[in-house]
């Protein structure tokens, strides 16, 4: 009764025929992965995106023939190149002759195409008319246009990892004029991978490619980053291109993760609300499909257009760089009743339109997505939980374990999970009771486990005592300081050497030691079995030597055996090791004599550098040993002790070569044991048992890193040693007392002793001895909660990171003075977080206590590390009654998703902006009050100029950044390029000042820095650490300061050089405009731009921030050195108004008036 609607089902949509000529044929097979494919408006032309290959095919078609009996010749194709394609991703035609390029990996270059009819050839540089505004760009991955007017067009981009679409008014009167830039679409965009637009531009439809949806926008209406769109199109597995056809009745989606393009059809006059596809269209076989499919998200089809004039769509895909059907009739039969009623949909009894002879149910029918079904036995939800888990989805994670115990209580793998899970939302306790369970339930037999509730405990550790460790920090200060230097002491000094086969570094190292300007000095060295020669280059270079030597010959040993038998043979009161491939800095004998020896300390160790094979030095980029020297030195400076910074180091001397230890010390630890890799590490911690180390923060060893050791990884079987070593002496600690009376161990530290190696996941200690821990560790927390304290005072227990050397720490610190010059009563509780940087500001030790007496807890943590503090003091009860305020500082003019949760933790929340008040007041009704933040600058001297090598008779500018504070945001190229337009390269007496920190760690960046000043040497660049005073003796010496950023907070520099009375430049956005204004600075004009991906501590898209106006900018550069009345009335009415309103008097009373109200 069908069988007539079938066949003509059938014949409407057969794929059509098309022949190339031998170019076009060659060309096409040449091309590789495609990504797009757009037909021009005329239909002549067909243009396709070379990924890989970085180009694009310009083809040129003819239609033969009519009706079902159309076939496709592509006779001519230009192959386009050039320096601006970049991983092409997207195309679009913009009239016959304009091509738009959304390149992934670039910038969107307009090109303008060569006329028609030309033949086959190559374009090696094709004419760029406009490259689009890149500060608007992202990875462009998809771009589409509509006319808007004569000559007037509007141009989308996808920028896929950015999230957002942007918008681009195009005049093509007169050349090609860019009008207008802006953000148009972002919020929910999740990689959003194609945009098209209907012919009249009304509707806007983005592929939403992680979220597996299409998103439809009526641009009828005001479109903005916070839209949401009005109709969803679902089905797809990985949405790509897409379009409309020319009477906005059928969107087609090119479906990346599928071999199938989907059909959808308006519902009625409008497209809205959720859409299933009326028609999958199968455009691949499976087979081609499978070559392509390395990842759900690849081998379907990528780009689809529609041929002018016809229902003729192309296609493209990794395998099948063209395809055409026609789908006029499918169209039509589709379309309803031609009146914009409904459209009819596709009956499953149907042929499927693909060929197969097959119903439509199934083939292409069933390829439509469906979630998958629910795990149900105990087996599949397992397995579910460490899918997700794999995958870092934790909420999913979390549901699937909790079923599985409801099933199976008490499963040792779900448990495990689960516990995981809950740390990772710092659930520390209830982590800590799963993982503990898990592991007893199996014996513990994973290592995964034991190290995960390590990690639990250590980060529990962390915060359970502040008050013990200042006073441990106050008595070991004192010992320290007790160690007077007996300058007169100049012991014998043994250098020791193992050498075998180090033929070719061995004369260098020799070399370091005969350098030293230590006079009393002797020289011993065994060779253990050399087969290169070494022997002899000993034997040679030591026979001119100028202090005593000692040679002997070996058969070949284990490196502990030779190394004691070389400590025995010396003489010297102190032992240097010496590694064969490594260096001694000139210096180093002789500070560590006066550091270590001549004030009583048994052993220590210095700071290390790393070397290559050429004797240059690594940087962390280099190699990850690197960081760890630096981040062991930190550790090392900020811990209680240096002893217990040991435990949790992964290497605490990194070298044996850098050890220098009383000849006493090592017969009482009974030498050197043999390990694969971790002499030094057993070495130390027993020498650690004995006596406290002395940790020389001075890098006086060069320590080679060979070729073939230079992944900087451990080995399993370094690691397990390492394990082994710390787990040894933890037992032993754990049961006996040392003789160093600031060894860590329970005798002398109490249960808290093994922080450090637990918080810094190095060890896997004996399950006994964690459980132990763990139970002392519970019986504390619970004492603590026993004893929270009646409320007594009105004041604040104030918790924050009093220690840090970080910005968070610095404005704690100086909210906690301001309350005590206030007189407000005040608790100092540390945060107890281990947040990777220093830990060395000990100013308010003596203030910290584990009293909570007061009725408002101030939280001075941003909401990134808050849950795990307030957890803690939640869990004992220290919240209870309290009032609990959150102090935030915070630069963008959108308040992330990721804090959200923090507001549900505090009653109200502090800032020391408007900029930042307004921006938290958008996304909650809870009170935001305004402290403003006191600057206070003190000079304890004068400085001068040549302590920075700085010049004399110059005008400076200052600029200071740390480049953890994102350069993007702080903006140092603006500063350098508006100090170049002001001054050109023949003034002389002007200079600009960057002062910078940490450029080491982000060496690429300090590159182009340090290539900017070599190119104008008028710019200086000083990168190193300064204290606050030294900061503003800097400040002091510098004429004016100057700030281009794209956001701030609040702008402490520039608040700092107002209170010193020097005039400021600085861009007129965000939270500097609290204290300046066109009065008191110099204010400059700016537009905004999107925030991109990796510019910031966080990502959203949408984010604007400020792009300054660097003419602008140059101009206040000039004024400010061309007049000086006008600089020095701005920078008087700048330093009274720091003093009026930026005190620590005014924050006090901001902060006792609040109180007041509470």
């Amino acid at each position: 009764m069908h069988r007539p609607d079938v066949k003509r089902f059938e014949s409407a949509i057969l794929k059509v025929h098309f022949s190339t000529s031998d170019e076009v044929g060659r060309a096409l097979q040449k091309l590789g992965r495609t990504e797009d494919v757009k037909v021009s408006p005329d239909g002549r032309r067909i243009a396709i995106a070379g990924f890989n290959s970085d180009k694009i095919l310009l083809v040129e078609i003819e239609q033969r023939g009519s009706g079902n009996r159309v076939k496709l010749f592509l006779k001519d194709v230009v192959e386009i190149s050039s320096k601006g394609l970049a991983y092409p991703h997207g195309l679009c035609f913009i009239g016959d002759s304009l091509l738009a390029v959304a390149n992934r990996e670039g910038g969107a270059p307009l090109i303008r195409l060569p006329a028609a009819g030309r033949g086959s050839y190559s374009l090696d540089a094709p004419t760029v008319e406009v490259v689009l505004d890149e500060r608007w760009l992202h990875s462009p991955g998809s771009v589409c246009s509509y006319a808007t007017g004569p000559e007037q067009h509007e141009l989308l981009i996808c920028c896929n990892f950015a999230n957002y679409v942007t918008r681009h008014t195009l005049d093509t009167g007169h050349g090609i004029n860019v009008t207008a830039n802006s953000l148009l679409l972002a919020g929910g965009l999740d990689l959003p991978d194609g945009v098209a637009a209907s012919r009249d531009g009304r509707w806007i439809a983005v592929s939403n490619h992680n979220d597996q949806t299409v998103w439809l926008y009526d641009h009828a209406a005001s479109l903005d980053t916070h839209s949401e769109p009005v109709g969803v199109l679902r089905g797809i597995a990985y949405p790509h291109g897409l379009l409309f056809t020319a009477d906005q009745r059928f969107i087609v989606v090119a479906d990346a993760g599928a071999p199938f393009l989907r059909i959808y059809a308006r519902p009625g006059r409008d497209w809205h609300g959720e859409l299933e596809p009326v028609i999958s269209l199968r455009v691949m076989s499976d087979e081609l499909f499978a070559r392509g499919n390395h990842n759900p998200m690849e081998g379907g089809v990528k780009g689809v257009d529609l041929i002018a004039g016809t229902n003729i769509v192309v296609t493209t895909t990794e395998h099948m760089t063209l395809e055409f059907f026609d789908l006029d009739k499918l169209f039509r039969q589709l379309s309803g009743d031609g009146r914009g009623h409904s459209a009819a949909t596709f009956s499953d009894s149907r042929r499927c339109p693909c060929g197969s002879n097959k119903a439509y149910r199934k083939c292409c029918g069933s390829a439509r997505i469906t979630r998958p079904a629910k795990p149900t036995s105990l087996q599949a939800i397992v397995k579910a939980a460490a899918e997700s888990l794999r995958a870092n989805i934790l909420t999913r994670t979390e549901r699937f374990c909790l079923q599985a115990l409801e099933l199976a209580p008490g499963h040792p793998q779900a448990s495990h999970m689960l516990g995981y899970v809950y740390y990772q939302q710092c659930r520390d306790a209830e982590a800590s009771r799963l993982m503990r369970a898990a592991g007893t339930a199996t014996e513990w037999q994973s290592l995964v486990m034991r190290q995960h509730y390590s990690r639990v405990l250590g980060t529990r550790l962390l915060g359970a005592n502040t008050t013990e460790s200042a006073t441990l920090r106050c008595d070991y200060a004192h010992w320290v300081d007790g160690h007077s230097q007996n300058t007169d002491y100049q012991p014998l000094v043994s250098v020791v050497m193992v050498a075998r086969n180090a033929v070719d570094t061995i004369g260098s190292a020799l070399a370091s030691v005969f350098a030293q300007d230590y006079p009393n000095l002797e020289l011993v060295i065994i060779d253990s079995g050399s087969s290169d020669g070494t022997d002899a280059r000993i034997q040679g270079i030591i026979k001119g030597a100028d202090i005593p030597c000692r040679f002997e010959v070996g058969e070949p040993k284990e490196t502990a055996q030779a190394l004691n038998e070389a400590v025995n043979l010396a003489r010297g009161e102190y032992i240097n090791l010496l590694d064969p491939d490594d260096l001694f800095e000139p210096t180093r004998i002789t500070q560590l004599v006066r550091r270590i020896a001549q004030r009583g300390f048994a052993w220590g160790f210095s700071k290390c550098e790393l070397v290559d094979d050429d004797n240059e030095t690594l940087s962390s980029v280099d190699n990850k040993y690197v960081a760890l020297i630096e981040a062991s030195v930190g550790i090392m400076e900020g811990a209680d002790t240096v002893g217990s910074a040991l435990l949790g180091l992964t290497s605490p001397s990194l070298c044996l070569g850098n050890l220098f230890f009383e000849k006493s010390l090592h017969r009482q630890v009974k030498g050197f044991r043999q390990f694969q890799s971790n002499i030094d590490r057993d070495f130390c911690l027993r020498a650690l048992w004995q006596a406290e180390p002395c940790f020389v923060p001075v890098a006086l060893y060069r320590h080679r890193l060979l070729r073939k050791h230079a992944s900087g990884k451990f080995s399993d079987a370094a690691q397990a040693e390492m394990e082994q070593i710390l787990a040894a002496y933890c037992v032993l600690a754990e049961n006996e007392e040392p003789v160093n009376t600031f060894a860590p161990a329970r005798a002398t530290m109490g249960w808290r002793y093994p922080t450090g190696a637990l918080a810094a996941n190095q060890c896997r200690l004996p399950p006994a001895l964690l459980i132990a821990l763990d139970e002392a560790l519970s019986l504390h927390e619970q004492s603590a909660a026993r004893d929270v304290a009646e409320i007594l005072e009105s004041g604040v227990n104030l918790v924050g990171y009093f220690r840090g050397k970080l910005g968070l720490g610095e404005a704690a610190r100086s909210f906690a003075n301001a309350c005590l010059n206030a007189g407000i009563p005040l608790n100092l509780r540390d945060a107890g977080l281990d947040l990777g940087v220093g830990q060395t500001d000990r100013s308010m030790d003596h203030l910290l206590t584990d009293s909570n007496a007061n009725a408002n807890t101030l939280f001075y943590i941003n909401p990134d590390h808050l849950t795990r503090v307030w957890r803690r003091f939640s869990d004992r009860g220290e919240l209870k009654g309290r009032r609990v305020i959150g102090c935030w500082h915070w630069e963008i003019d959108e308040f992330p998703n990721a804090w959200l949760p923090a507001l549900d933790m505090v009653d109200e929340v502090w800032v020391n902006s408007s900029f930042v008040g307004e921006v938290v007041r958008r996304v909650t009704d809870k009170p935001v009050i305004k402290i403003p933040h006191a600057i206070t600058v003190k000079l304890a001297r004068s400085y001068q100029r040549g302590e920075f090598s700085l010049p004399e008779n110059t005008f400076l500018f200052l600029f200071n950044f740390d480049f953890s504070s994102f350069v993007s945001r702080k903006n140092p190229w603006g500063a350098i390029e508006a100090f170049r337009r002001a001054f050109s390269s023949g003034e002389q007496d002007v200079g600009l000042v960057i002062k910078c920190y940490d450029g080491h760690r982000h060496p690429e960046t300090m590159a182009r820095l340090e290539r900017l000043a070599d190119e104008d040497p008028r710019i200086l660049i000083v990168d190193r650490h300064l204290s606050r005073e030294q900061m503003y003796g800097l400040q002091s010496l510098c004429d004016a300061y100057v700030s281009l950023h794209r956001a701030e907070g609040l702008g402490l520099g520039m608040a700092e050089c107002m209170a010193l009375g020097k005039p400021v430049i600085g861009t007129a956005y965000s939270g500097n405009l609290e204290f300046m204004n066109r009065e008191n600075s110099c204010l400059v004009d700016y537009s905004l731009i999107p925030v991109k991906p990796g510019d910031y501590i966080y990502y959203e898209g949408g984010w604007m921030w400020a792009d300054p106006d660097l003419d602008d900018a140059a101009r206040y550069m000039r004024k400010l050195v061309n007049d000086p009345e006008y600089r020095q009335r701005i920078a008087s009415r700048a330093a009274a108004d720091i003093a009026a309103h930026y005190s620590q008097e005014v924050m006090g009373r901001a902060i006792s008036k609040r109180l007041s109200v509470l």
